[in-house]
């Protein structure tokens, strides 16, 4: 499901970055059968488990931090593709 959902937002576009967020990005397996599904593309997730409050806090950004720099508050990291899988040929539509 949410694959399909990811496809949707991609619509025919030449994504090659993908950053997710949510609770899900907390399971392992999820991000691992994610960046397989879609290996063609770098998939990233936040280091941080709940960044909608952060989310919030970088559209603010300009009215509580004079720093322009937001590398140190928001980080994620690369989810590789297992290889071994072709997770392609599964669909459930």
């Amino acid at each position: 499901m949410q694959a399909k959902c990811v496809e949707l937002a991609i619509g025919n576009s030449k994504t090659k970055k993908l950053f997710i967020a949510g609770r899900l990005c907390q399971s392992d397996i999820f991000v691992k059968i994610l960046a397989t599904r879609f290996s063609d593309m770098e998939v990233f997730v936040p280091f941080r488990s709940s960044v909608t409050p952060l989310g919030a806090a970088i559209v603010m950004h300009g009215s509580w931090n004079n720093e322009k720099d937001l590398q140190d508050i928001l980080k994620f990291r690369r989810v590789d593709a297992d290889k071994s899988v072709n997770i392609r040929s599964y669909s459930l539509f």
